[in-house]
């Protein structure tokens, strides 16, 4: 993807938003519920819950400094289609 964003993939991208919105919408991670996710999205049923805590540990933060407004986004687009008759 790019240097500017330290984001090396859309795959990285998407599994950071993911984990970033559950994080945010439950108060809490999820790993594996989120690796389930991510295991089937990429058809990858190795893909499991130690891999994703790996993965958000080396990653996590990295992209959050670039990326976090997109959650923020996502957050307040699901509190708005919540509220909508």
């Amino acid at each position: 993807m790019s240097a500017d964003t330290e984001t090396r993939s859309p795959v990285e991208l998407s599994k950071y938003l993911l984990s970033s919105y559950v994080r945010v919408m439950t108060g809490r991670i999820h790993d594996r519920s989120v690796s389930g996710l991510v295991g089937e999205a990429l058809a990858s049923p190795e893909y499991n819950e130690v891999a994703h805590r790996m993965w958000r540990t080396r990653n996590y933060e990295r992209i959050d400094k670039h990326f976090s407004w997109i959650t923020r986004f996502l957050v307040a687009m699901s509190v708005v289609i919540a509220q909508t008759p």
